[in-house]
């Protein structure tokens, strides 16, 4: 049973992600009863990386706009998406707002950790992890264990 702490977890998403690890996770988190957005730089449907497009919940200007309290930020790896999250100003001011606020941050996939760390280092809060070393269904109960165990703290 989820933490009563635990406000809203975040997945960041832009064309490209990587579908697979995404997908598993964003469904882990909601099994476990996570409060889980997905939210695009735009409020269109979102294409990864295969073709398999996700429509996000919120776009990262409602986001902003609304002030939600996010607990867990989600980054996931693919293609051209990070740099997509990289050249869009407003993923800036969200991960600056983010740090500030003490969130949880989670990276799946290479490449999405050192985005990340260019905004937030190497803080206790972090978490990165690499698909091809688990099998899907581990990701997803490896992050939902990892926040449940951080919000116990």
């Amino acid at each position: 049973m989820p933490n009563m702490r635990h406000n809203q977890t975040i997945v960041l998403l832009a064309d490209g992600f990587d579908e697979v690890p995404t997908i598993t996770v964003i469904t882990a988190l909601r099994d476990a009863g996570l409060r889980t957005k997905l939210v695009g730089l735009r409020s269109k449907p979102t294409a990864g990386s295969h073709g398999i497009v996700l429509i996000p919940d919120l776009s990262l200007s409602q986001l902003l706009e609304t002030r939600t309290s996010i607990s867990t930020l989600i980054v996931p790896g693919g293609g051209g998406h990070l740099e997509r999250l990289r050249q869009d100003p407003r993923v800036n001011l969200i991960l600056q707002r983010s740090t500030d606020s003490n969130v949880a941050f989670v990276t799946i996939g290479q490449g999405a950790d050192k985005l990340l760390k260019e905004y937030v280092g190497d803080g206790p809060q972090c978490l990165s992890l690499y698909a091809e070393g688990l099998r899907t269904n581990e990701l997803g109960c490896q992050i939902v264990n990892w926040l449940l165990e951080t919000e116990r703290e």
